[in-house]
């Protein structure tokens, strides 16, 4: 009998344990998959930013392919111009907000998975620079002098993340996961508005449907070159080529509006773990709906198929930004 009563104590502390580490490993589960997931939408956002941050340096290097003149190193005095040139601040801090978000949602999985004091430690330093980063490229996308981060909230994360270098065991960790979250929530959703009202000014979409263009343009008449002389089989090579390279810039507005899309996603999974985490609910349906949209959204990156299926008003061709979902009026 005395036995049994021992087993019955052992399972019962067994099962108390493993009630909450379950809870604890969810939580740790659902940060590290919505970091992982933010992570890989803001590096495609990023391509397309990049992408339009060097329109320019792209046309100007079309123009010298375009010659039948032999290449000069002078003919790239006009590309170092643009290059020293005054920077357009609000390009690159577009880049810079997005890849910030990216590394604050790399920094959390890095916290969620870390199983030693070295891991947290680097994890840590990432999610603390990240945001202030943010702060910084807020500022210029805003044109404020109002910092994202109140000072408030700035020491408050100071002291979480300080604290959090501390605690490696996993239920001590999670805990300030959340409250890492729970502080951060808010100047999250700020610089995600603030980066899709970027998205949105529509530059972005002309721009790039003017650089795919010229590059459409160069292939075509490459093409136009060998169309006399060459064998069927090498023409439908470079037609492939061709047809890519159109598709490529009628989607000019698809990447641009799945990336607004993308911002809104992540602001929602944000937003979802912060409500469900101050309840402590560490795995509700909402989280999961959530990251996987995310990870819906991912998957479907570029895809001109999917704009056109999701559109609820009628697909037009426009002049300057390719096939695009009109917009309700």
């Amino acid at each position: 009998m005395k036995n049994r009563n021992s087993t019955i104590v052992i399972l019962t502390f067994l099962f108390i344990v493993c009630f909450l580490f379950t809870g604890c490993v969810s939580t740790s589960g659902n940060i590290s998959t919505f970091g992982n997931a933010t992570k890989g939408v803001t590096d495609k956002i990023n391509a397309v930013i990049k992408e339009y941050n060097e329109t320019m340096i792209q046309e100007e290097l079309s123009a010298i392919a375009q010659s039948k003149s032999d290449l000069k190193l002078k003919r790239f005095k006009d590309v170092e111009d643009i290059i020293i040139g005054e920077a357009d601040k609000k390009k690159y801090a577009l880049y810079k907000a997005t890849n910030a978000l990216g590394t604050y949602a790399q920094a959390l999985t890095g916290l969620a998975n870390a199983g030693s004091r070295d891991q947290i430690d680097s994890a840590a330093s990432k999610l603390y620079g990240s945001l202030n980063n943010m702060n910084e490229q807020y500022k210029t996308l805003a044109e404020t002098k109002e910092d994202l981060l109140s000072k408030e909230t700035n020491s408050l994360l100071s002291r979480i993340v300080a604290e959090s270098l501390h605690f490696y065991v996993e239920y001590k960790k999670n805990k300030k996961l959340k409250e890492i979250i729970l502080a951060a929530n808010k100047p999250i959703g700020t610089i995600c508005d603030v980066i899709e009202k970027e998205l949105l000014k529509g530059v972005i979409e002309s721009d790039l449907y003017r650089m795919r263009h010229t590059e459409l343009f160069n292939y075509i008449e490459d093409y136009n070159d060998i169309v006399a002389t060459k064998p069927v089989v090498v023409k439908k090579k470079k037609l492939d080529e061709i047809y890519e390279k159109y598709l490529t810039m009628k989607s000019s507005s698809a990447s641009v509006q799945t990336s607004v899309k993308a911002i809104r996603a992540i602001k929602k999974a944000h937003n979802t773990l912060y409500t469900d985490l101050q309840k402590d609910n560490f795995s509700s349906s909402d989280i999961v709906k959530a990251i996987g949209d995310l990870q819906d959204i991912h998957d479907h990156y570029d895809d001109l198929e999917a704009m056109m299926l999701s559109c609820e008003t009628e697909i037009i061709v426009d002049p300057d930004k390719g096939i695009i979902c009109k917009e309700k009026e």
